[in-house]
């Protein structure tokens, strides 16, 4: 059963996601593989800004966020932002132990490739993350 809590953060999330150009990376939508059912291997469901966008949007709200398929060890997931091969400095929240999401300190250059990695990982239950690392991409608008 949801809880008013979930079910707020359900429908915020869904909300967020048709509005926000997110994209799965490892699942069937792009040929890549599902976990069958019951499975302990944890994969990212999405990204948003979504790997390629253009023109996102720099200052405000601005958040990189990935998805989880299972709840994480949140100290055992590695993430990282980068640009020029210069690390984004920036803080790491979670929503619950499923979503990270990743606010930089600074306001982000114009038309500008920002990089994100994710090398490290483990399910709350232990199992690794796959596949890694797990980059994606995307760029400023002006």
């Amino acid at each position: 059963m949801l809880t008013k809590e979930r079910l707020l953060i359900l429908i915020l999330f869904i909300g967020l996601a048709l509005s926000s150009g997110c994209t799965y990376l490892i699942g069937p939508e792009e040929g890549g593989v599902t976990s069958p059912a019951g499975s302990t291997t944890p994969y990212v469901v999405f990204t948003n800004p979504s790997n390629g966008m253009a023109n996102v949007q720099r200052t405000g709200s601005f958040m990189v966020q990935a998805e989880f398929s299972m709840e994480m060890n949140p100290g055992s997931v590695n993430f990282m932002m980068i640009t020029g091969g210069a690390p984004v400095s920036g803080s790491i929240y979670w929503v619950g132990y499923k979503m990270l999401q990743f606010i930089p300190h600074t306001i982000l250059m114009p038309n500008t490739t920002y990089e994100c990695t994710i090398t490290a990982g483990r399910s709350s239950s232990g199992f690794p993350l796959t596949p890694l690392p797990l980059t994606w991409k995307f760029t400023t608008g002006f």
